[in-house]
């Protein structure tokens, strides 16, 4: 019975990986428009010169558009409590959101969590239990 289950779980898993694949791989890859690194002075003066249209403020990252071609531009911002008085001043549409989210549980749970599919392994030391060992892998035997 308990060979089966982990048959079955393998084969889940497998596929649930070769579909996630094929949608990553099949989705229509569409190019990004050039984006312009510049410096954080560069952006204060484009502001004060009244060439910048919007800007996005992302955590510490600031993208936007300029005036008069519409090209996108991105720069890194120190913490400057002047910043939004310039924007205001010069008209520039400002809009913020939120850092990015952090997704480093997932990739704990690939690091950590797959070593221990399909068996009684809690230490991520081997898939699945050995053969050898009466009810684990070679790791846990020790402990019991």
């Amino acid at each position: 019975m308990r060979s089966r289950l982990t048959k079955v779980v393998s084969w889940v898993a497998l596929l649930s990986v070769a579909v996630l694949g094929a949608v990553v791989l099949l989705k229509p890859h569409v190019p990004l428009p050039p984006v312009d690194d510049i410096t954080f002075t560069e952006l204060l003066a484009q502001i004060d010169e009244g060439r910048v249209h919007d800007v996005t403020i992302t955590g510490h990252v600031i993208s936007g558009h300029y005036l008069s071609d519409n090209r996108s531009f991105e720069t890194y911002a120190p913490d400057d409590p002047t910043l939004f008085e310039r924007l205001a001043n010069k008209n520039v549409e400002i809009s913020v959101s939120p850092p990015p989210k952090d997704y480093s549980w997932l990739k704990r749970l690939f690091v950590f969590g797959l070593p221990s599919v399909g068996g009684s392994c809690l230490r991520g030391s081997s898939f699945g239990p050995d053969p050898r060992v009466r009810g684990g892998c070679l790791a846990c035997a020790g402990s019991r």
